[in-house]
């Protein structure tokens, strides 16, 4: 750049998305359980510069009424159980917020309506390891209903299955 500082926002997405594949193909059966457990859907989501975007789903099969949560879906990383979740993966810092020292402390994240009015979401931090290049991958799991969540079945179910998805990716 002109003023001396360099931007790797693109730089870090590029060299994300070489994980992804793998990181949907570990989480997909994964996220499939996760959403007949708690009976809402199911999502892992990453950290491409500051947003966060979903990159896997999977929808429960019971129930009459389902949250559609599209691949590709963005949102600010700041907002929302996923964002907030990947942020509490991170160091500490003085920057963050209440809610993200909360997760830390939990081990999970918990908002309603931040993203949509009556939505419900809890989610946990996954680890990636590193690449032969040092390159880690910032990801969340999680759920997301329309109110009616039960929000210590989910958390436990969420953290449960982030714990999988550490475990599987460090194999």
């Amino acid at each position: 750049m002109q003023d001396g500082r360099i931007r790797l926002a693109a730089g870090a997405a590029l060299l994300g998305s070489r994980f992804r594949p793998r990181l949907r193909e570990v989480t997909q059966p994964l996220l499939r359980d996760l959403a007949r457990q708690t009976s809402a859907t199911a999502f892992l989501s990453t950290l491409e510069g500051d947003e966060c975007v979903v990159i896997a789903v999977a929808e429960p099969d019971t129930g009459i009424l389902r949250v559609g949560y599209r691949i590709g879906t963005r949102h600010p990383v700041s907002r929302g159980a996923a964002g907030i979740a990947i942020l509490a993966g991170h160091p500490p810092s003085d920057t963050d917020t209440e809610a993200i020292r909360r997760a830390r402390e939990d081990g999970f994240s918990i908002t309603a309506g931040e993203l949509e009015h009556g939505a419900v979401g809890v989610a946990a931090s996954v680890r990636s390891p590193l690449d032969h290049e040092g390159v880690g991958f910032e990801s969340s799991v999680g759920v997301v209903a329309i109110e009616g969540l039960d929000a210590d079945v989910a958390a436990s179910a969420v953290v449960a299955t982030a714990a999988r998805i550490n475990s599987l990716l460090d194999t």
